[in-house]
């Protein structure tokens, strides 16, 4: 499923960050970082962004684009710079950004919350509400992007209250509509308003199962398991999908038909696999 690659790509990048002048960032702390961004520049404030949390003292952050990294300044009560290089393109392509309430603990495990994040692009409008999200880390990687990925890999749990891309509206909808057509003679209207919520991951020793309420022109719970999996040496994160259901409807084939119209060099399909580049 597209969202479950943009949920991971989105959960990879969270850590990437480095500090000025010093070696990969071991552990990180952001505390309710709210945030507005117009391309290429964003300001916003946080009671923490560093290595360290001071706990209850503002700061002001900036944030400036640089070619397919950003530069993030923190300054007040202590000051702080970060380079977020080799940024996923939903950051990168964004014309505008809007976070609120962002909360990141990166230490033994990772543990983030969002309240809103809306990520605007000519590609893409990405929703995501509600967002709460734990994994492990396997420090037995050098670097903090594959310690985060192995580690939530093994295990995993990411729930949100929303989530809505104009990149998965073109997938899921289209599926769902071909069965509308099929078990129903209601026409199918493609300008049907369509939201995802309640998503519900989890990923226990590489295997994946997907639960989510989607709320269309026809409504139900869609889900969906298989195997999620990492080639570090070439960056890219691969899915294997063993079943995706609507309701009591195995709509696998059609998920991967609509899959398949939305290849691009970042994504391929060839099932059951879908696989998606980091690089």
């Amino acid at each position: 499923m597209k969202n479950l690659m943009i949920g991971l790509t989105l959960l990879s990048s969270l850590p990437s960050a480095q500090a000025k002048n010093l070696a990969p960032v071991q552990t990180i702390q952001v505390a309710d970082f709210n945030f507005t961004y117009k391309d290429p520049t964003g300001t916003g404030t946080a009671k923490a962004f560093s290595r360290s949390f001071l706990g209850d003292q503002k700061l002001d952050v900036t944030v400036d684009r640089i070619d397919q990294a950003f530069r993030i300044v923190a300054s007040g009560a202590e000051s702080q710079e970060f380079t977020f290089s080799n940024a996923p393109g939903f950051l990168v392509n964004a014309q505008t950004m809007n976070v609120s309430g962002f909360n990141l603990s990166l230490a033994q495990k990772l543990t983030a919350s969002l309240g809103l994040g809306v990520f605007n692009s000519a590609e893409d409008n990405l929703r995501l509400e509600n967002l709460l999200v734990e994994c492990s880390r396997k420090t037995d990687n050098s670097e903090v992007l594959d310690q985060l990925i192995q580690g939530c890999f093994e295990k995993l749990s990411l729930k949100a209250g929303r989530f809505n891309s104009a990149a998965v509206d073109a997938v899921v909808p289209a599926a769902l509509h071909s069965i509308l057509s099929d078990v129903s003679s209601v026409k199918p209207n493609p300008k049907a308003p369509f939201q995802i919520s309640s998503l519900d991951l989890r990923i226990t020793g590489g295997k994946y199962n997907l639960v989510t309420e989607v709320r269309a022109q026809i409504s139900g719970k869609v889900t969906s398991s298989g195997t999620a999996s990492y080639d570090q040496a070439k960056g890219v994160l691969a899915l294997r999908i063993s079943e995706v259901k609507f309701g009591f409807l195995n709509i696998t084939s059609r998920v991967f038909d609509e899959l398949k119209k939305n290849e691009s060099d970042k994504l391929t399909v060839k099932a059951p696999f879908v696989y998606y580049s980091l690089r």
